[in-house]
């Protein structure tokens, strides 16, 4: 299922950014000779009115063919590529871009008339030395105005916190009631989420979370002792618990085995696992030697519907956010504040990415094919030959000069292109191999085993 929904999500991306390459020609009068999805020999063609459509046998791209875009080629016809000016010409590169980021929208405004999932801003607990802990704050408070502004989710109080300076008005839901506390707020260093220290706004506070385990850990004992994601802790050592906090603390004060009481597909087990001892650091900002399982909590999503013009507003308000996000991505790793290695995914990451999407649901899978529209856009308008941002800038170069650069430039200019794209490739699929490949391996396996037991009748435990 993975391994097909990667190659639909890929063909979907290439399929939006050719059309648009294809429908800007067509309205400029350029003839289309060839609409191609992926490379190399295809594996079905048909023939429009004068255009041949073909689906390849390797996914990883694909192009239109447009008559007379050599020169080679080029007869000067009027509905040639080359005939047409500058302008025109860089209109039809632009346009595979501008078509994805566009549909990166749609899927935005579509994902919010469906529900735009977000994390609640209930508090699981304040930081002792923060101006929560102090201005009265508690465990089962809801924040849901920040200075008078409506807030949907934890990320954006986060993001309001850390903007504001001096001191916040919060509007609280405790109980049925709503009241105003008035707090100050702490400034700190802290590294983001793009690898800069940066100074921001502080209240103190982390997110409620229930008792769900949402990953387990690679050498710690909860995987061993067969906990599965998605369990739900309803005691430690018979002691009921009803939050994170609480269930992490009896956790932590364990000593050499701990017995947990599960909540599993309705039924009630009992597991005992023992426990490694590891440093974290606790809520008062010290280092301190606690009892540790290997497991996170599950971040319990919830979905906010908007009306259709208030959609498309949502729509539009988070595009431009995560543009702005995946440019910083990339300013970064470019400079070298996150490593190419973390920050760069091929064909196989995104595959894997992929599978770990799905279990989230259909949402987040329309999130990621928003995002991957996006950072095709952004990079297909590097200025490097063969991707559109290189031909914009021969095309910018060709109006400033008054002709285009010569054959012999532009040969040498798409082999450079096409080197660093080879090795680019090369290096990012052997870096997936590294982070992902035995996980990717096992996806692929365990549903390969999957569909063979279905086809001969049989059930997968």
């Amino acid at each position: 299922m993975s391994f097909l929904l990667t190659l639909v999500i890929f063909g979907i991306l290439i399929v939006v950014h050719e059309f648009g390459h294809f429908i800007a020609a067509r309205h400029s009068g350029v003839r289309v000779e060839k609409f191609s999805i992926g490379f190399g020999p295809p594996l079905f063609k048909f023939k429009g009115k004068e255009t041949e459509f073909l689906v390849c046998i390797f996914p990883l791209g694909g192009y239109v063919k447009l008559a007379g875009d050599n020169r080679s080629e080029s007869e000067g016809k009027p509905d040639e590529f080359l005939s047409k000016s500058p302008g025109i010409r860089g209109k039809i590169v632009f346009a595979g871009v501008f078509f994805n980021y566009l549909f990166a929208l749609i899927i935005f405004w579509l994902i919010a008339l469906i529900g735009f999932p977000y994390q609640d801003t209930v508090i699981g607990g304040a930081f002792s030395d923060y101006p929560a802990h102090e201005s009265g704050l508690e465990e089962g408070d809801r924040i849901v105005a920040v200075n008078g502004k409506e807030i949907t989710g934890w990320r954006e109080l986060e993001r309001k916190i850390h903007k504001s300076q001096g001191e916040v008005s919060l509007s609280v839901e405790r109980g049925d009631q709503i009241i105003s506390v008035l707090t100050s707020l702490k400034q700190e260093e802290i590294t983001d989420e793009f690898g800069r220290k940066v100074t921001v706004s502080m209240l103190g506070v982390f997110p409620y979370r229930n008792t769900t385990i949402g990953n387990l850990l690679e050498k710690y004992p909860a995987k061993e002792a067969g906990l599965k994601q998605g369990d739900k802790i309803v005691a430690v050592g018979g002691v009921y618990v009803d939050s994170w906090k609480e269930m992490a603390e009896l956790i932590h004060k364990t000593k050499d085995k701990v017995s947990l009481t599960i909540e599993r597909e309705g039924e009630i087990i009992s597991v005992v696992t023992d426990v490694k001892k590891d440093e974290i650091t606790n809520s008062d900002g010290k280092k301190e030697l606690v009892s540790l399982i290997g497991i996170g909590p599950y971040a319990e999503v919830q979905f906010k519907r908007y009306p259709f013009f208030k959609a498309f507003l949502k729509g539009t308000e988070t595009l431009f956010g995560l543009t702005a996000d995946i440019l910083k991505g990339f300013s970064a790793i470019i400079t070298g504040t996150i490593s190419f290695k973390e920050g760069a995914a091929g064909p196989i990451g995104i595959f894997y990415i992929t599978s770990e999407y799905i279990k989230v649901g259909f949402v987040a899978v329309l999130q990621l094919m928003a995002a991957l529209n996006i950072s095709l856009a952004i990079i297909n308008l590097f200025p490097i030959p063969v991707l559109d941002g290189g031909h914009i800038l021969f095309l910018f170069i060709e109006k400033l000069r008054g002709k285009p650069a010569s054959d012999k430039v532009e040969d040498f200019a798409t082999r450079v292109g096409l080197t660093l794209l080879g090795i680019l490739f090369v290096f990012i699929t052997y870096n997936d191999i590294v982070r992902f490949g035995s996980e990717t391996w096992s996806n692929i396996s365990n549903g390969s085993v999957q569909v063979w037991n279905k086809l001969q009748g049989k059930t997968s435990e």
